[in-house]
């Protein structure tokens, strides 16, 4: 109906409309969901029945999950949820499109996972040890933490503080692991990390070998090891000190060496990688096996080497020990077995220091038995007695002589007796009387020597009784009184009536200057030696007499000057007889000659003149004059030896062809002369010495074979023998010549 509310007028309008009210679709529970931990599958959310030709939304909050599910007449099942949130689920009619809200909800909670903290520890320790610790750095309140060794719980759950976690000392080898659990959601995590405990194998057990009883004084037992193992260090205990240094392990058995220290020692091994130790099986107990009783040694003495000796014993012994006497470390006998009383070794006569050596079969330890046993021989000495006449056995006529007495082997309180020429004349050890020449003085011993066989001895003296004597020295010199300067003279003294010990003085200028029987020395021109004796002759008029004194005389020496003349000149035929006379000047009153060929004496050729006939072309002939003071001078001419000789030979002045003047000369002389031609000729000149050593040369024209030439030699040349050969086309000329400078 239309109305026009100003004229009120109406109008029924056309058609209408019809209105049916749909039904809404059925409620029914909306079920499922809860609570699950991170990480889990969630929770189902279902409806516990359902309609066909509804359709059903699931929502969480305002937001649809999903699509929609048709309803099936039977419950549905939305599937699992994993979201957090409440879940709720529309209902609408597919033809009507009317919806129902589903009644209650299904609440999802995700529960967090216990926070993740770091396991710590673990470590390896030594088989039978405490074990090692394994910890959680951290822990939170209202967790429980449980420890895993591999898969398998480890004690029981530990409640969290807040603070870390100490799950004790763990003893099994493994991987350890924490697993933790919220005691309100159960939600579990696994800590971070791992501990592992590794259990280390102790060494080896091997059993100790050795110890056992040493003799005192010993070196004492070896301590070992039976086996060893390589990597292992092995240290040997006395009680709980250890002794010496660490052995290493071979693979065989060890020693440890000698032990003298009595106790119980051990081993324990260790290993040097892991360093775990163990103690090894057994011991070894080291003692000190007594020795025998040191008993005393008893006898000994003094006895005559005609003895029978002298017992030695020992003054108690045991039974089961054996004893040896010995001297000087061998034995002297054999071994003695004790008896629980003193023993006798018997009679024993070598002498020395006796000891005895016991010694223990069952043990083999030795002693030593305490002191020892002196054995003195005693040699049998024949006595004598010598004497000591003073002054001496010489004496002066009225000089009374004392005697003394010196026991041998006279023991320590012997006596004398003393005779003179057979009549006893006194006693004592002294004796004084006025001997007679020719008297015999007897000394007689009577000993108290122990061994003295006989008892007694004498020595007897004849007496040599002297006049008054007056000492003399006379002196000798070699080689005299008058010497050549720098020569040494030797005095020699002879003596009379000078003593036993006289002084023997040499003055010189009346200065002492030497001792003795003989002086020696290079005496200076004037010297005047004189010899001074001093005389302890028994019976002397004087004590000091001088010799007659000796005046030397000092001469200088000069050297010889010596030439030689062949009486053939120096150019020979073989096996021609040659006479050398030798020149001498300045070789004093006695001179000596040694005639030589080439330098080698010639046997007996020791006069001023030498023949011969067994020259050689070239031999050089000598002679050394051996003048004052020894000193030498020599000179020597070569000889030329051949078939025949065409020279002429001039060995003086004058000689008809051409001669050399003057001749000695002082080294300057001139030659003259006709040449054997009478054509222009050079001629050449040579002087020579006697050893051929040339010290002059010069040429000259000879006009029509005439020479005339003045030489001139060096002026300090030597005095001696010269030759001057001249040589020219035709012939050579040969001149000797002396210098005298």
């Amino acid at each position: 109906v239309a109305t026009n509310p100003t004229t009120g007028c109406t109008s029924n309008m056309t058609g209408n409309t019809v209105i049916a009210t749909n039904p809404l679709p059925g409620v029914y529970n909306v079920t499922g969901g809860g609570n699950y931990c991170v990480g889990g599958t969630g929770y189902d959310v279902s409806l516990d029945n359902s309609d066909p030709g509804i359709n059903y939304q699931l929502y969480i909050g305002t937001a649809m999950l999903g699509t929609s599910v048709p309803g099936t007449g039977a419950p549905l099942d939305f599937g699992t949820e994993t979201a957090a949130g409440v879940y709720t689920v529309k209902g609408t009619n597919s033809t009507t499109g009317c919806l129902s809200g589903m009644a209650s909800s299904a609440t999802i909670m995700i529960n967090p996972l216990p926070l993740v903290h770091n396991t710590t520890g673990g470590g390896s320790y030594c088989a039978g040890g405490a074990g090692v610790g394994v910890y959680l750095d951290l822990s939170n309140n209202g967790i429980n933490y449980q420890l895993y060794n591999g898969g398998s719980p480890v004690g029981l759950p530990v409640a969290g503080t807040g603070s870390s976690i100490n799950f004790g000392l763990l003893t099994d080898a493994g991987t350890y692991t924490v697993g933790a659990t919220d005691a309100t959601t159960s939600c579990g995590s696994t800590m971070d990390s791992v501990a592992v405990i590794t259990v280390n194998p102790l060494p080896d057990v091997h059993s100790v070998t050795g110890g056992g009883g040493y003799c005192p004084g010993g070196i004492g037992v070896h301590v070992g090891l039976d086996a060893s193992d390589a990597g292992i260090k092995y240290m040997l205990y006395y009680g709980s000190a250890p002794v010496g240094a660490t052995l290493s392990g071979t693979g065989a058995a060890l020693d440890f060496g000698l032990k003298t220290a009595t106790g119980t020692y051990t081993v324990v091994a260790t290993n040097s990688g892991t360093a775990c130790t163990n103690a090894m099986a057994a011991n070894a107990i080291v003692t000190i096996t007594p020795a025998p009783t040191a008993y005393s040694v008893t006898g000994g003495g003094s006895y005559c080497e005609t003895g029978f000796g002298v017992h030695v014993g020992l003054n108690s012994s045991d039974v089961g020990v054996n004893y040896v006497l010995t001297t000087g470390g061998i034995a002297a006998g054999v071994a003695a077995a004790g008896t629980g009383a003193p023993l006798d070794f018997g009679l024993e006569t070598a002498s020395g220091t006796y000891t005895v050596f016991a010694t223990n079969p069952s043990t083999t330890c030795t002693n030593n038995m305490a002191g020892s046993a002196v054995i003195n021989v005693i040699p049998v000495l024949l006595p004598a007695v010598s004497m000591n006449p003073t002054p001496g056995s010489v004496s002066c006529v009225g000089t009374p002589v004392s005697f003394s007495a010196t026991p041998v082997n006279g023991g320590t309180a012997p006596t004398y007796q003393w005779m003179v020429n057979g009549i006893i004349s006194g006693a004592g050890s002294s004796f004084t009387y006025t001997p007679t020449n020719g008297d015999v003085v007897t000394a007689m011993i009577h000993s108290n020597y122990v061994c003295a066989i006989p008892d007694t001895g004498s020595l007897s003296a004849v007496m040599n009784v002297s006049p008054q004597e007056m000492p003399s020295a006379t002196v000798a010199v070699n080689p005299g009184s008058l010497v050549c300067t720098g020569t040494s003279a030797t005095y020699t003294a002879t003596t009379l009536y000078g003593g036993t010990a006289p002084t023997l003085t040499w003055l010189k200028n009346a200065t002492a200057v030497g001792t003795g029987l003989s002086y020696t020395y290079i005496p200076s021109n004037g010297d005047i030696i004189t010899f001074e004796m001093g005389s302890n002759f028994p019976c002397r008029l004087t004590n000091m007499v001088y010799s007659d004194p000796i005046t030397m005389a000092v001469q200088n020496g000069v050297v010889p000057v010596v030439s030689i003349l062949s009486s053939a000149g120096n150019h020979i035929v073989a096996r021609e007889s040659v006479t050398f006379t030798a020149f001498v000047s300045n070789a004093g009153s006695t001179p000596t000659y040694q005639w030589k060929i080439n330098g080698l004496p010639v046997s007996g050729a020791t006069g001023t003149t030498f023949t011969t006939s067994s020259l050689n072309d070239l031999d050089a002939v000598s002679c050394d004059v051996v003048g004052t003071c020894a000193l030498v001078g020599t000179n020597s001419i070569v000889m030329h030896v051949g078939a025949n000789v065409s020279v002429q030979q001039v060995t003086t002045a004058g000689s008809n062809d051409i001669s050399l003047i003057p001749n000695p000369n002082k080294g300057e002389f001139t030659v003259k002369g006709t040449l054997a031609t009478s054509a222009d000729q050079e001629v050449s000149l040579e002087v020579t010495d006697m050893l051929g050593q040339v010290v002059y040369t010069g040429k000259v024209m000879a006009a029509g074979g005439t020479i005339n030439e003045h030489v001139k030699l060096s002026s300090s040349l030597a005095n001696g023998m010269y030759n001057l050969s001249l040589r020219s086309g035709t012939e050579n000329t040969v001149f000797h010549f002396v210098v005298e400078q």
